[in-house]
């Protein structure tokens, strides 16, 4: 037995889920929590360098989702990313450039809204939760196949996002 057990119980991680807004229902498989940087502003004083700190810029984040291909075909995980690419993003296969619709912007439908990523308990409770705000899609991995490997298909996501928040309960 750990010495810890008896104090605290720390996060694990394989015990967290991922709500994706509208993209439900996606099953994660991986998830990274936000990750932000400070720029460094430099100041020359004399002989004497000072640094300040910047603006904060919240990284993009990469989440892997398991393609769940049985059951009801348009609930799959690819079904569901491809069906948000073609109607909330808008695109359309380049097949006709007079076709195409160029007054996207992200008000008009291709934010997919807030992105959680929750920590859990071993009892289901919540000990943590991230909230990527105003989030979309910036990357889409379709997964590759394989005759060497009987693995789940995985599909890969890079989302963007403006600002995450952060709660802890315990």
């Amino acid at each position: 037995m750990a010495f810890w057990n008896s104090i605290v119980n720390p996060k694990r991680k394989n015990r967290f889920k991922v709500d994706v807004g509208a993209l439900d229902p996606l099953t994660a498989k991986t998830a990274v929590k936000p990750v932000f940087s400070v720029n460094a502003h430099e100041h020359n004083y004399l002989n004497h360098k000072f640094y300040f700190p910047g603006m904060p810029t919240w990284e993009p984040v990469e989440m892997t989702f398991v393609d769940l291909g049985s059951g009801d075909a348009t609930n799959h995980s690819a079904a569901v990313l491809w069906d948000y690419i073609t109607t909330s993003l808008g695109y359309a296969m380049p097949t006709d450039a007079s076709a195409l619709d160029l007054s996207l912007n992200k008000s008009g439908g291709m934010g997919i809204g807030d992105i959680t990523v929750t920590q859990i308990d071993v009892d289901g409770a919540t000990q943590d939760k991230w909230t990527l705000h105003n989030a979309w899609i910036e990357r889409v991995a379709w997964g590759d196949v394989s005759y060497e490997d009987d693995g789940f298909v995985e599909l890969s996501i890079t989302v963007r996002y403006d600002y995450a928040g952060f709660s802890e309960t315990s």
